[in-house]
């Protein structure tokens, strides 16, 4: 099998083809049960290698960290998000520097990779342009003048990046849920998941506290992976694998669910 999102069909990975790191990389998930017998709440989206559960009237939707039902395996969404890790950007005086993307979210600003030395403050020490993909350096902040910073972020594809680069799935449309009548298929059961819906701004680790997984109750951030249990949230696996530059997914053993009909 191979990687499913925007560059495959949901329901046959056939080969690993993504430029850009989205949604699962079926290439290397192993899943044990995988049930397409759900139905998808048509209010809300929800991405390939998200964390989903089901709302009280029984409809699969993002999780919001109280409760989880497993992994979604299809995208229910008309616009995709990667991830890029630990990109070197150099900040200079007080000019804006260009990030690879635009359209960015969840960033971690740090002085060393995987969030190592110094983690910079967004408005103390470097402003975000979210919408442009730049960042600048406040001269009275903790970054020094010249110095590299890795940035890892959340960054939305452009039509021209699925359209010309990525591609679409079999059916040309981004939205597989809508192909399949609002089903949706779950992987609810313990999996090995490679995936980039995580939390891009948490530090993750192979050992200790920052090792384990949590559905993320952050504001904004529903139904993505975190290293922080912050208000209740439901813990929902290990650490396999920490995202790199050269690999930006995240790899995790997923805790084994209890799937109530």
């Amino acid at each position: 099998m191979g990687s499913v999102g925007l560059g495959n069909n949901a329901n046959l990975g056939a080969f690993l083809n993504r430029i850009f790191p989205e949604g699962l990389d079926l290439g290397r998930c192993q899943i044990t049960e995988a049930l397409g017998t759900f139905v998808a709440d048509p209010a809300n989206t929800f991405r390939a290698g998200m964390l989903v559960m089901r709302n009280a009237a029984g409809l699969v939707i993002p999780s919001d960290g109280t409760d989880m039902l497993g992994v979604a395996k299809w995208n229910h969404a008309t616009s995709m998000l990667a991830a890029a890790v630990d990109e070197p950007v150099v900040l200079t005086g007080v000019i804006a520097s260009n990030l690879q993307h635009a359209l960015v979210s969840n960033v971690r600003v740090a002085s060393a990779v995987a969030g190592g030395g110094t983690v910079f403050i967004d408005a103390t020490d470097y402003t975000l342009n979210a919408t442009n993909g730049t960042l600048t350096r406040i001269a009275l902040g903790a970054i020094i003048s010249g110095s590299t910073v890795y940035v890892t972020y959340t960054f939305q594809l452009s039509a021209s990046d699925i359209s010309q680069t990525q591609g679409a799935n079999f059916w040309n449309n981004l939205d597989e849920v809508s192909q399949a009548d609002g089903r949706v298929t779950v992987i609810t059961d313990a999996a090995m998941i490679f995936t980039s819906q995580y939390d891009t701004s948490a530090n993750f680790s192979m050992t200790g506290a920052l090792s384990n997984l949590f559905a993320s109750t952050a504001v904004g951030k529903a139904g993505l992976f975190t290293s922080s249990p912050a208000g209740g949230a439901k813990f929902v696996g290990r650490v396999l694998q920490v995202p790199t530059a050269a690999d930006p997914f995240l790899g995790l053993r997923l805790v084994k669910q209890v799937v109530q009909f």
